[in-house]
C-alpha cells in the first residue's frame, strides 16, 4: 500500500513539472539574441525517447524527412557555395525539435489518469499565468498589452514571455492555451473545471483581443465556432448561447477603450484592401511571399533552397525589400521551398500518419470535439498564415497532445 502511495505520489509531481514545462510560455535564456523556452526541457526527453521509438512506422519516416532534409541542405550548399554553412544545418535542427514532443507524449503516457492528471495542472497553471501577466501589463506598463515595436509586454513574476516579438507567435500560444484549458474543462464540464475553463477561455480571449494579432483571433473564433457547432448535438442550445454571449461581452467591455488605439490601423487595412480587392495588402504581403518562394522552389523542386532561405538568391520583395531572415508565413508553402519535395513528401506523411492515428472512435465526445476544433485551427488557420508547428514552444506542446492522443488510442486506454 505505501509503495502504491509513493508511486501515485511521484506521478503526480512528475505530471505537474510536465504541465509546468509545456505550458507556460517562459524564456529560460538567450543565446546571441535567441531565445531557448522553457519547453525545450521536454524537447531534449523527448529527443531520448525518440531514440527507444525507432521501431515505430511514424518514427522511421520521421528520420526520413530529417535525413533528406540534410541532404537539401549539402546539395545546395555545394551548388551555391562549394561549402557546408552552419546556419542552413542549425535551420533543420530547429525545424524538428517540436515534433519531439510527440515522441515525449507515447512515452511517458501510460494510461487515461495520467493525461487528466497533466491537463488539470495545466489548467490551474494557465489560470495563475494569465491573471499574473495581466496585472503586470496593468501595473507595469499602463495597461498596453502591445508596444509600437509590437511586442507583447507583460511578465511572468518578472520573468520575461517568449516569443513576444512580432505577437502573433505568443497570441498564437495563448490561443493554444484557450484549448487546452477547454480540453480539460471537458473531462468534467461541471465540476469546477468546467467553470475555470470558462474563466480561462474568457481571460485569455481578453489577452488575444488585445495583442491585435489577426491570426490568434481568428483562429479562436474558428475553435469556438467548431467546438459550439460539435457540442449543440448534446449541451442545451440556451446554455452555449449564454456562455458565448457573456464572455464575448465580458472581452469587449475589458477592450472597449482599447480597440480603436490598437485596432484602428488593423480595421483601415482590411477596408482599404477589400476596397481595392488587393489581397497582398489584406494579407500583410503575404501573397508576395508566397509568390517569391514558390519562384525560387521551383528553381530546384527536389531540394528547394536547402534550408538556405530567400537569401539564397538576391531578390526583393514590393513593400518589403530584401527579405533576408524572413519566411513564406505558411508552414505547407515553407516545408516545400525548404526541403524540395525530397523532403516535403515523408514530412506531410509523417503528419498525415499521426493526425490518423490520433484521432479514434473510442475518443470520449467531448475530448473528440474539442480536440477536432483545435486541430482545424491551427492546421488551416494558423499554419496557413503562419508557420506555428516551428514556433518552439507551441510545436512541442501540440505534438505531445498529438502523441497522447495516438498513445491513449493505440492501447484502447479511453
Amino acid at each position: 500500500m505505501k509503495l502504491s502511495q509513493n508511486k501515485e505520489r511521484i506521478r503526480g509531481i512528475a505530471s505537474f513539472l510536465l504541465a509546468l514545462i509545456l505550458i507556460l510560455p517562459i524564456s529560460m535564456f538567450e543565446i546571441s539574441g535567441l531565445q531557448i523556452p522553457l519547453s525545450d526541457i521536454a524537447v531534449c526527453f523527448g529527443g531520448f525517447f525518440f531514440l527507444t521509438k525507432i521501431g515505430r512506422l511514424e518514427t522511421l519516416i520521421f528520420c526520413l524527412a530529417v535525413l533528406m532534409s540534410f541532404l537539401a541542405v549539402f546539395v545546395i550548399a555545394i551548388e551555391h557555395y562549394g561549402f557546408l554553412q552552419i546556419r542552413p544545418v542549425l535551420s533543420v535542427f530547429f525545424f524538428y525539435k517540436p515534433i519531439l514532443g510527440y515522441f515525449l507524449a507515447i512515452s511517458v503516457i501510460k494510461d487515461k489518469q495520467t493525461f487528466e492528471q497533466i491537463l488539470k495542472w495545466a489548467q490551474l497553471l494557465i489560470f495563475l499565468f494569465v491573471v499574473v501577466v495581466i496585472f503586470s501589463v496593468h501595473a507595469e506598463y499602463d495597461g498596453l498589452f502591445r508596444d509600437r515595436m509590437s511586442v507583447l509586454q507583460g511578465d511572468f513574476f518578472n520573468l520575461p514571455l517568449y516569443a513576444a516579438f512580432g505577437v502573433n507567435s505568443l497570441a498564437s500560444f495563448y490561443f493554444l492555451m484557450a484549448a487546452v484549458s477547454i480540453l480539460a474543462a471537458a473531462m468534467q464540464f461541471r465540476s469546477w473545471q468546467g467553470a475555470l475553463g470558462l474563466v480561462n477561455l474568457v481571460l485569455l480571449s481578453y489577452l488575444i483581443f488585445n495583442s491585435a494579432s489577426r491570426e490568434a483571433l481568428l483562429a479562436m473564433m474558428v475553435f469556438i465556432f467548431c467546438v459550439m457547432g460539435l457540442f449543440l448535438r448534446r449541451t442545451p442550445k440556451v446554455l452555449v448561447g449564454v456562455v458565448f454571449i457573456f464572455g464575448t461581452a465580458l472581452v469587449l467591455f475589458f477592450t472597449s477603450d482599447y480597440v480603436g488605439r490598437v485596432w484602428a490601423h488593423k480595421i483601415d487595412q482590411i477596408v482599404t484592401a477589400l476596397e481595392r480587392m488587393d489581397l497582398d495588402m489584406l494579407s500583410s504581403g503575404r501573397i508576395g511571399l508566397y509568390k517569391i518562394a514558390l519562384q525560387q522552389w521551383s528553381k530546384n523542386i527536389l531540394v528547394g533552397t536547402g534550408f538556405h532561405g530567400f537569401q539564397l538568391f538576391i531578390q526583393d520583395i514590393p513593400g518589403i525589400g530584401y527579405p533576408a531572415g524572413l519566411s513564406p508565413h505558411n508552414l505547407y508553402i515553407t516545408a516545400l521551398w525548404k526541403m524540395g519535395l525530397v523532403g516535403f513528401v515523408p514530412y506531410v506523411c509523417f503528419l498525415y500518419l499521426i493526425l490518423k492515428k490520433s484521432f479514434s472512435v473510442d475518443v470520449p465526445a467531448g475530448y473528440k470535439y474539442v480536440f477536432i476544433s483545435l486541430c482545424i485551427a491551427v492546421l488551416l488557420v494558423l499554419n496557413g498564415v503562419w508557420e506555428i508547428f516551428m514556433v518552439a514552444n507551441f510545436g512541442t506542446l501540440f505534438f505531445f497532445l498529438l502523441g497522447a492522443f495516438v498513445k491513449l488510442n493505440e492501447n484502447k486506454l479511453w
